[in-house]
């Protein structure tokens, strides 16, 4: 909110899609990146073929 009491609202329209973990790990690799981790959830618990999250956790090499 402004100081004159305005609020502004910015709308982002923006395309998800599903990838595969061994493409995004190769994506990843492909483009100078290290994966150190993946998780299935925000509070760090093991990628599965049940997760409904996948998580990475990379570093730059």
């Amino acid at each position: 909110m402004s100081d004159a009491g305005v609020v502004k609202t910015h709308v982002s329209a923006f395309e998800l899609r599903y990838i595969f973990r061994y493409v995004m790990e190769l994506l990843l690799e492909k483009t100078g990146y290290r994966v150190k981790e993946i998780y299935g959830d925000y509070d760090r618990n093991a990628f599965v073929s049940e997760s409904k999250r996948m998580i990475f956790v990379a570093e730059k090499l």
